[in-house]
């Protein structure tokens, strides 16, 4: 299946078969959900899937938005003290919820290529959904979904035209000049990062300082086009820059070559 095939033939689903969804197609799903992108690749996502019958019935009984007897109550939390430990006030307040609604979609999309049916809900008794199921309180619930194969034909909404809901937006042109200078693009982005890396991890400040220095240096061989040092240090900067999450030894190695580096450019 094509992914805009799954895309236009996702649908919410409030009507099921009784049949069981198989253990292995949960496990393909909890593998798409785990593919989607993750801010400051914090990845707290956790997944519980319900199957057992007497548990359902009592989410669903505090669970309004739940409908159709699902055969499988999926609930999508967040390990809270993973996401303080890694990635600071930001990754708690917004991260979580951003990470699992797009680990939600990549489920869902997933779902339909599998020939199931979904339909995530927020309307649901935290409380009582988190003693019913004995969820530690690091975790958060972001959200609950139904899961099953189809009954009958969705009911499925019109969208709106996209001219009520897509705007394009053109620079003037004495505006395009000051975003092609590239001495105040680097303030911008200096002040912005300082302004929010007080919410954000704490590595961060090693990133957004870093990619600083990438764009200094781009300014400097610009001006300066003979100079190699410079265009080596570059070089050694944008390589590795991108490491800083994933491959934080590289990350650290890059930083202190290109110190030394900067020797060359006296």
């Amino acid at each position: 299946m094509l992914l805009n095939e799954a895309i236009m033939g996702r649908h919410s689903i409030r009507s099921f078969r009784p049949d069981p969804v198989e253990k292995s197609l949960l496990l393909t799903l909890a593998d798409a959900a785990q593919q989607a992108p993750s801010a400051s690749n914090l990845q707290a996502w956790r997944f519980l899937f319900i199957t057992d019958q007497q548990l359902k019935e009592k989410v669903d009984l505090f669970s309004p938005g739940l409908s159709g007897k699902p055969p499988v109550i999926l609930v999508i939390c967040s390990d809270m003290h993973k996401a303080a430990r890694k990635g600071g006030k930001n990754s708690e307040v917004y991260g979580c919820l951003m990470d699992a609604s797009m680990a939600a979609e990549n489920l869902m999309l997933k779902a339909v290529e599998l020939g199931l049916g979904t339909c995530a809900i927020k309307s649901y008794n935290d409380s009582a959904i988190r003693k019913i199921l004995n969820i530690p309180e690091r975790y958060r619930i972001e959200m609950l979904m139904s899961i099953g194969y189809p009954q009958g034909e969705p009911r499925c909404p019109k969208r709106p035209p996209l001219e009520e809901i897509c705007f394009l937006i053109i620079l003037q042109n004495q505006r395009r000049r000051i975003m092609n200078n590239p001495e105040f693009e680097l303030l911008v982005y200096l002040i912005t990062s300082a302004k929010a890396l007080p919410e954000e991890p704490a590595c961060y400040g090693s990133i957004r300082l870093t990619e600083a220095a990438s764009r200094l240096c781009k300014i400097i061989c610009e001006k300066y086009p003979e100079n190699d040092a410079y265009r080596a240090l570059l070089g050694c900067i944008d390589a590795d820059k991108g490491k800083a999450l994933t491959e934080p030894e590289g990350f650290a190695k890059m930083l202190e070559k290109a110190s030394e580096m900067l020797v060359d450019c006296l």
